[in-house]
């Protein structure tokens, strides 16, 4: 049922997304050929840099919308569909409130991600030379080598430790808007406003917890020398971080829970 859920939910956001990424695309392509010594443009001429210009705002504009309707539809998504009148028609089907939540998840997650791939994509067309990912790759091979080389198979874990604190953190950022609007829901009156307040008391909250349980970490790094710090303690700052984070995401998840299953006001 998860499954049929999200695909419900790539078809509802894929209308507002995949044409911005399509033209997002076009654009960086346009504004790659008006770059270089074959530009069909003449840059001195007036009209020239003005079809330049226009390109490149248009598709700056694009990329941030891109990742503004990202957000949009994140939140849009969860208020109408679960908590707005859509919620009644939802809450018919032979669906648990912890799968609609991890549907919603998922695709959001999915579609973040892609819009940041989306977007480093168009920045590569834009950036694009000869031999330039023969270079980049000799690059980073030799920075890997070198990471291998001073540290050994360390490289390795603090590679998964940051997609692990990337993912984490992407994960709980959703999270914490979706419980966010579940607390608005609450209210009667105001809901919006309700949840941006929620939003602010658990990212203080969070920022709190996290301040008190770090503090004696930073202490104990007080009192080494340089040379005293190893790979070992950034291993452990990484996981405390990963391990932290996604106690949070925990914590908004139930709070989102417990909402649509036992507090849910649809009026």
């Amino acid at each position: 049922m998860l499954g049929k859920l999200m695909k419900y939910e790539f078809k509802a956001t894929g209308r507002l997304l995949v044409p911005l990424y399509v033209a997002l695309m076009i654009f960086a392509i346009i504004n790659k050929l008006f770059m270089g010594d074959m530009s069909a443009i003449d840059s001195s001429s007036t009209f020239g840099t003005f079809i330049k210009v226009t390109t490149m705002i248009i598709y700056v504009v694009i990329m941030v919308s891109i990742f503004i309707v990202t957000l949009f539809v994140i939140i849009q998504r969860y208020r109408t569909n679960l908590l707005g009148d859509e919620g009644y028609l939802m809450n018919t089907l032979p669906v648990k409130p912890w799968q609609n939540i991890m549907s919603k998840l998922l695709t959001a997650s999915i579609w973040m991600i892609l819009s940041v791939i989306m977007a480093m994509l168009s920045i590569l067309i834009l950036a694009y030379q000869k031999d330039m990912f023969s270079v980049s790759w000799d690059f980073i091979s030799e920075f890997f080598k070198e990471a291998y080389r001073y540290s050994g198979s360390n490289v390795i874990f603090f590679s998964i430790e940051i997609i692990l604190m990337m993912i984490s953190g992407l994960v709980s950022s959703i999270l914490i808007i979706y419980a966010s609007l579940s607390i608005g829901n609450l209210f009667a009156k105001a809901k919006i406003l309700a949840s941006f307040g929620a939003f602010i008391g658990l990212t203080t909250v969070s920022e709190i917890i996290t301040t008190f349980a770090f503090n004696p970490i930073i202490n104990s790094f007080e009192n080494l020398r340089i040379e005293g710090i190893t790979t070992t303690h950034f291993h452990f700052i990484f996981l405390f971080a990963i391990v932290s984070v996604t106690i949070y995401s925990v914590a908004y998840f139930i709070i989102s829970h417990y909402i649509l299953t036992r507090k849910l006001n649809l009026e």
